[in-house]
């Protein structure tokens, strides 16, 4: 039956996208509506990512279809509190769903590392809090990216807002756990 769940997705793959991309504008304030309509098709994405046992979404037909509208929703952040949390979860169950892909995992992480460097405190803070629970989702699986990710870690260090410095510093405590304590804090200095 889970399996079916994810089937089903191909049918409304590209009116999801649509939605993704075209629901909030970042030039208009987001109506409840649309914001509603948007963490409908969040919470739906997560249900197929969590319950794909075909590799659907490791399928880069519906991966490459699909990555772009939600990792670049991690602009719109700033519209509206609400899209954190089930933003940050569907990412990561997409990357926990890809998890046999490393060109997948890596594309994932390009842009959540795209979005560390974003000119809205908003943007970079939400991009943080997902990389950390990448690395609570994957532990170790996720390390093999932190070459690239550690220059991302460091200008986040020296961050205007002292939350993205705060939240850095408890992504450091988790990538850590995985590297050994002071492992990380080395890499940056």
């Amino acid at each position: 039956m889970q399996s079916l769940v994810t089937e089903y997705y191909s049918f409304i793959l590209t009116p999801s996208i649509s939605l993704l991309t075209s629901a909030l504008s970042p030039k208009d304030p987001p109506s409840p509506h649309a914001i509603t309509a948007f963490l409908s098709v969040l919470r739906a994405l997560t249900t197929s990512f969590t319950t794909d046992t075909r590799d659907f979404w490791t399928s880069p037909v519906h991966f490459n279809q699909l990555s772009p509208a939600l990792l670049s929703a991690l602009s719109l952040v700033p519209l509206s509190p609400l899209l954190a949390t089930p933003l940050t979860t569907a990412i990561v169950e997409l990357a926990s769903s890809c998890a046999n892909s490393e060109d997948q995992l890596k594309t994932i992480n390009t842009a959540v590392l795209k979005a560390m460097r974003s000119e809205t405190v908003e943007v970079r803070l939400i991009a943080v809090k997902v990389e950390m629970k990448l690395y609570e989702k994957m532990g170790e699986e996720w390390l093999g990216l932190l070459p690239e990710t550690v220059p991302y870690i460091a200008e986040l260090l020296e961050d205007d807002s002292e939350e993205v410095e705060r939240e850095t510093q408890r992504l450091i405590g988790k990538v850590e756990e995985f590297l050994g304590e002071g492992e990380l804090q080395g890499m940056l200095q």
